[in-house]
């Protein structure tokens, strides 16, 4: 397992390796926005080295920390990786449309799949409307 988190503390990132398939979980610290907040993660891919963003929807809780849990497709030993965020999510945050995509299929939980769900009712429009497709 590979933990890291900035100076700052407000979240912490864990690596976990099973086999070849790799997960981070993503844990907000402390209390925060009200509404939706997301972190972006990219990294390459260890079998050549194809780049790939994938976007963490979060909602802070009320009660302790909240968590997003994600598999990270084609990640492996040495892989390198940047975490950006989080980010308050805006009404046209600029995420690709592959990239939406690619998140929301990447995530290994119920509440990561919820808190995009309520992000899609949230964005509404285009992006809203992909969101519950990829989401059905």
């Amino acid at each position: 397992m590979l933990e890291a988190s900035p100076v700052d503390g407000s979240v912490l990132f864990l690596v976990r390796g099973v086999g070849f398939d790799y997960r981070l979980e993503v844990v907000l610290r402390g209390g925060g926005e009200s509404g939706p907040v997301a972190v972006s993660i990219r990294y390459a891919t260890v079998n050549g080295g194809e780049e790939r963003e994938l976007i963490v929807p979060m909602f802070y809780g009320s009660i302790g920390p909240s968590a997003g849990y994600v598999r990270l497709p084609g990640f492996g030993p040495g892989a390198a990786w940047t975490a950006r965020g989080p980010e308050p999510v805006v009404s046209d945050p600029g995420w690709s449309d592959e990239t939406v995509t690619g998140s929301i299929r990447a995530a290994h939980n119920e509440a990561t799949r919820q808190a995009w769900r309520r992000i899609g009712a949230i964005l509404g429009g285009r992006l809203g409307g992909l969101i519950s497709e990829v989401l059905r």
